[in-house]
């Protein structure tokens, strides 16, 4: 099963922003998530168990729901 991804705006423009290595685990961790969307290094957020984060390159972290 795969699912549809969505980016708002925002978030288009913050990946934009990213240095040029991390722009592109950023664009393959989110084509990934349609393939699994809780990958085993997902977590949710306890401040908010509705979304789900995951580390990227150590520094950055992907938000999701």
């Amino acid at each position: 099963m795969s699912y549809r991804i969505e980016l708002i705006p925002p978030a288009r423009d913050e990946i934009r922003a990213l240095p040029g290595s991390v722009r592109e685990q950023a664009l393959e961790l989110v084509a990934a998530l349609g393939d699994e969307p809780r990958p085993a290094r997902a977590r949710k957020l306890e401040s908010r168990p509705e979304i789900w984060r995951i580390w990227l390159a150590g520094r950055w972290r992907v938000g999701y729901e």
